[in-house]
């Protein structure tokens, strides 16, 4: 597939789960793209969290 015909940005940023959530909407598949959707927010949710909790471990 061509970048010029990626729908959305990003397609193999998260290890691909943009191609998922591209797929699922252009297939209608709302329960799938939502899915998701929800992962990667509380992937990078999770990862932010462990991101500013690290650096109060080590300067307390």
């Amino acid at each position: 597939m061509l970048y010029q015909e990626c729908p959305v940005p990003g397609m193999a940023a998260a290890g691909g789960i943009g191609s998922v959530i591209s797929n699922g909407l252009q297939g209608n598949d709302y329960g799938t793209a939502g899915v998701a959707t929800l992962l990667g927010f509380a992937v990078a949710y999770t990862i932010g969290r462990i991101f500013v909790r690290i650096p109060t471990q080590f300067t307390a």
